[in-house]
């Protein structure tokens, strides 16, 4: 998902001023727009969603700026979706962290020799004010580490114990894609470019005169 931030109605500004003293002005206040609005989006995102900031850095970028013969900007959410793991997964019988993986006593047992251990439901906290919710797939999702030492959510493909399918979350891209988060990002970015301009205009007719 991006947001791209133009300028429109330039012609008659450039009646009053001299052309490459307005690209300028319009330029530097179009990038200084995407700059700050990239931080509104990572904090409304962090502020609704369980997301860390260093995640939302990694996969929203300012994606092109503007110079004096395209005033236009963009920023840009990529990422197919974070491990479903990072949004504080839980499962009863097991416990994850960095340090270990593990099940306790609550985990089940089950087979001919009840070697093999299964823990309870596996639920994940996305969206802050909904609360923690279950996953629902089938087969039953759950938590394992691989050999590598990867953490996850899992689901089986089949019937049998392999393969597995790593499951995810949404990701930058479709959060910013929301209706709501595009819609407030869109309205910031027009009112901080219109803050700016005057500014940016003050600053190079001084500077070019």
């Amino acid at each position: 998902m991006d947001i791209q931030i133009e300028f429109e109605g330039i012609a008659h500004i450039i009646e009053k001023f001299n052309q490459k003293t307005v690209q300028q002005a319009t330029s530097s206040a179009l990038n200084k727009t995407a700059d700050q609005t990239l931080t509104f989006v990572s904090k409304e995102i962090r502020e609704e969603y369980n997301i860390t900031a260093a995640e939302v850095r990694k996969n929203l970028r300012v994606t092109y700026r503007a110079n004096n013969s395209s005033l236009t900007a963009c920023i840009s959410g990529k990422g197919r979706g974070f491990s479903l793991f990072s949004f504080s997964a839980k499962q009863a019988g097991v416990i994850a962290n960095k340090k270990s993986f593990r099940y306790t006593r609550k985990a089940s047992r089950t087979g001919a020799q009840s070697q093999l251990r299964h823990g309870g439901a596996v639920t994940v906290l996305v969206r802050l004010s909904s609360g923690r919710k279950e996953v629902h797939t089938v087969p039953k999702a759950f938590i394992q580490q691989t050999r590598s030492g990867t953490q996850g959510v899992f689901m089986r493909k089949g019937k049998e114990r392999t393969p597995l399918k790593f499951l995810y979350g949404p990701g930058v891209g479709k959060l910013l894609g929301t209706k709501n988060l595009s819609q407030k990002s869109r309205e910031f970015a027009i009112r901080k470019f219109r803050e700016l301009l005057p500014h940016e205009l003050a600053f190079y007719l001084g500077k070019n005169s």
